[in-house]
């Protein structure tokens, strides 16, 4: 959903000028996206170390903050096509998650992996 959010507002750029609306969509629809799959990622990662899970949950929420904070400051500090630039990140985030998504299921079947 987070990568659609993106094309949503790619093509919305493209069809109107900017508005409100043509931001708050695409950005509730990729909010919706992470609300549904972060359970599942944090889950899936913590499948392989139950019994580490405090530390882990610990390190997943301060690698997701600390990397949140520097690509918020990396896309603000872009003045020219802000709108177009999220929605760059929105569609190349979504695509590293099916890079990792494949790399670790590829890992898994070979035995190694994360």
């Amino acid at each position: 959903m987070i990568g659609f959010a993106g094309l949503v507002l790619f093509v919305w750029l493209l069809v109107e000028e900017l508005s409100v609306s043509s931001l708050m969509v695409p950005v509730a629809i990729g909010t919706i996206g992470v609300a549904i799959i972060r359970p599942s990622a944090t889950s899936y990662a913590l499948r392989r170390h139950s019994e580490r899970a405090g530390v882990a949950t610990s390190t997943i929420n301060v690698l997701l903050f600390a990397s949140g904070g520097v690509v918020s400051t990396l896309i603000a500090s872009i003045e020219n096509g802000l709108p177009s630039v999220l929605a760059s990140v929105f569609t190349a985030s979504s695509l590293v998650g099916v890079w990792l998504l494949h790399f670790l299921k590829s890992g898994e079947r070979s035995g190694g992996g994360a």
